[in-house]
């Protein structure tokens, strides 16, 4: 297990801490979870529906200033992640998972923008033999 760094941050870098966890995609969202869960929970956790009871019944949560819902919990926190025997295992399986949503919203909506059917090529310039000698010809006429 990784030992945790022995310079500790104390509370004058609360907006230093806040300012890197902003940069780092879901972050916030995962230390709002691991929030929730010290309030209620316990390690180790068995499998999902024991990190689901977090939910109090309701079919979403917020964490940070993103919704969660049951659905998506039991879609992108998969059952190989349980048990889950500490905050820090949490954070990570966590941090996947939010990883692996990211991922499939994004090819989610990247189908949406583009349709299954192919793009069609236009049509190029054709080559007519003896069209380049009767527009020369017919510039003749007129003169």
């Amino acid at each position: 297990m990784v030992q945790p760094n022995k310079e500790r941050f104390d509370s004058e870098d609360l907006d230093l801490l806040s300012s890197v966890m902003e940069v780092i995609p879901n972050l916030t969202e995962v230390a709002s979870a691991i929030k929730l869960i010290r309030k209620g929970g316990k390690y180790p956790i068995e499998n999902r529906d024991q990190l689901l009871e977090m939910f109090k019944g309701k079919k979403s949560i917020k964490l940070a200033e993103r919704s969660v819902e049951a659905t998506q919990v039991e879609q992108f926190l998969p059952e190989k992640f349980f048990p889950i025997d500490s905050e820090r295992d949490l954070i990570c399986k966590l941090l996947i998972a939010f990883q692996i949503g990211d991922l499939y919203h994004n090819e989610e909506s990247l189908q949406e923008e583009s349709p299954d059917t192919p793009g069609q090529i236009l049509p190029g310039p054709t080559y007519q033999p003896g069209a380049y000698l009767r527009l020369r010809h017919s510039k003749k006429e007129k003169k």
